[in-house]
């Protein structure tokens, strides 16, 4: 999926004339360790990471004409983490931050704010992009209002509106809302978390509550892969910059000065305790409310069928031919008289789509091979007599799974092939990020100034490395974007200063 799929989504969907300009930075996928701390007798899962940078801009020249027509100055950027593994895809949400300058356009108060399109529309394209089918796709993030996060001293400005905690929940979850409604193939559901809420109450903050589609608790039992009963610490992903990381590092230090073995540790024995305890943290309790989210794609039962048969059919195919040449290279069979075993006394392994008559003649042969009388082996003499190889069915299923997914993992690297304007490793990524840290955004016309020199030095960052023009300009299509904001206000007087029409009487009819 290409970068211009994204940009007609966001000229279908933002109101008609508005004119934004995005610029989208990305990184080379990389090899990172696995987000879930490892299982006893496992291996790690190979988990790919790529970061992802969106960065909103408007021409200032349209609130002063004095201004450059050239100058930008950045309202909002969106920061996302994207960890492929063989067993899901999560999309982690790690900041979202506005300057406020987003008032330059002077849009009506009627019209919501376009970045809330913006990170719906962004999100989908990432879920698109990077989603495998049949496997998981998850969207994490964590909640939390403060002042400024991505831009410094954006806070002094009058202009920019700092959304309060309660009201940044309820903003997150009607941006996620509308990736619930994805495919035929896929089945979605919102998961939510509110430390210090109950279930009624935490429900107020998620939209189409009738439709069922929000959960009050976490995915974590869903999306593991792990079966039975197992340690919490090996369920609870580690993002970075994350309340949840921190206290499973606290947790931990548990079980170096216990040396226990098991994974369990002292004070925590279960999911439900973690999530008590959480509430309690400093994050989750300095006075204003946080929320974590997530958002599951499942891939549905049928779908899943599907993709069972397909494979099943495929397999079925090289067993019948590798049975097919093990007939024919047998020469003679041997003749003897013998009594079937029981199926408690010989235990085979299950070959995948087998009939009962084909397991029938395979238990028939193999008990032919176990009644013949075991013989002492004589030396070998006289000349070698070569004869021809048999096919293992065994192998050869192997051999049929392990090219499916070499095929899977080629086309999931393809997939995994940034996909930004500007493709860069991670040291200038976090580069251009910590240049980001250290600009100014307090007044218009520093903003100004660190817009353009932040884009500049991105751009020789990634000289070479440009997949798309740097910057491309959106100019937004949708005409009855918002119905609501054409209608017009009555001018209605108060009931007090309306007064009755005074009634004729009886002389005044008669003489007229």
């Amino acid at each position: 999926m290409s970068i211009s799929l994204l940009l007609e989504k966001l000229e279908a969907n933002l109101p008609k004339d508005v004119t934004i300009k995005l610029y989208y930075l990305s990184t080379l996928p990389a090899s990172v360790s696995s987000l879930y701390s490892k299982f006893p007798g496992q291996q790690d899962s190979k988990t790919i990471c790529t970061k992802h940078f969106l960065v909103l801009t408007v021409n200032p020249a349209i609130l002063d004409k004095n201004k450059e027509e050239h100058s930008e100055v950045i309202i909002y950027a969106l920061e996302a983490y994207i960890y492929s593994s063989a067993h899901n895809v999560i999309i982690f949400v790690s900041k979202v931050d506005t300057t406020g300058y987003l008032d330059i356009l002077k849009l009506p108060k009627s019209i919501p704010s376009p970045i809330r399109t913006v990170s719906t529309i962004f999100l989908q394209y990432l879920v698109a992009k990077y989603q495998k089918p049949g496997y998981k796709t998850i969207i994490s993030l964590f909640a939390r209002a403060q002042d400024q996060y991505l831009f410094p001293r954006s806070v002094e400005y009058s202009g920019k509106h700092v959304q309060h905690d309660s009201g940044l929940i309820r903003w997150w979850c009607r941006v996620l809302n509308p990736i619930l409604a994805t495919s035929q193939a896929e089945d979605g559901r919102g998961y939510i978390i509110i430390p210090g809420l109950n279930t009624h109450e935490t429900l107020s903050y998620v939209p189409n509550k009738v439709d069922k589609l929000w959960t009050v608790g976490h995915p974590l039992l869903e999306i593991t892969t792990l079966k039975g009963t197992v340690a919490p610490r090996y369920l609870i992903p580690h993002f970075p910059d994350d309340p949840k990381a921190r206290f499973l590092d606290e947790l931990d230090e548990e079980l170096v000065k216990c040396g226990s073995s098991n994974g369990y540790w002292r004070s925590i024995k279960s999911l439900d305790q973690f999530w008590e305890m959480m509430a309690f943290r400093q994050e989750c309790s300095a006075g204003r409310l946080v929320g974590f989210i997530w958002i599951v794609i499942s891939p549905k039962q049928e779908f899943i069928q599907k993709k069972q048969v397909n494979n099943s059919s495929e397999t079925q195919i090289i067993v019948n031919t590798d049975k097919q040449d093990l007939n024919n290279s047998s020469i003679s069979k041997p003749n003897c008289h013998y009594s079937p075993l029981k199926k408690s006394q010989v235990s085979t392994p299950c070959l995948m789509n087998e009939t009962d008559s084909e397991s029938m003649s395979r238990q028939a042969g193999l008990n032919q091979i176990l009644c013949q009388p075991r013989k002492r082996k004589g030396k070998l003499t006289g000349r070698i007599i070569p004869r021809r190889p048999r096919y293992k069915l065994k192998d050869s299923v192997n051999s049929l799974l392990s090219s499916n997914q070499a095929k899977e993992k080629n086309s999931n690297h393809k997939k995994h092939q940034a996909s930004g304007q500007i493709v860069v490793d991670e040291a200038d990524y976090h580069r251009i990020m910590e240049l980001l840290l250290r600009l100014d955004f307090s007044k218009l016309e520093r903003a100004i100034s660190s817009s353009n020199r932040w884009i500049r030095e991105a751009r020789c960052t990634g000289y070479g490395r440009m997949k798309e023009p740097w910057g491309q300009t959106v100019i937004g299509k949708k005409i009855n974007a918002y119905p609501n904001a054409a209608r017009t206000d009555l001018n209605i007087l108060e009931p007090r200063l309306l007064q009755k029409r005074r009634k004729k009487t009886s002389m005044e009819e008669t003489t007229i």
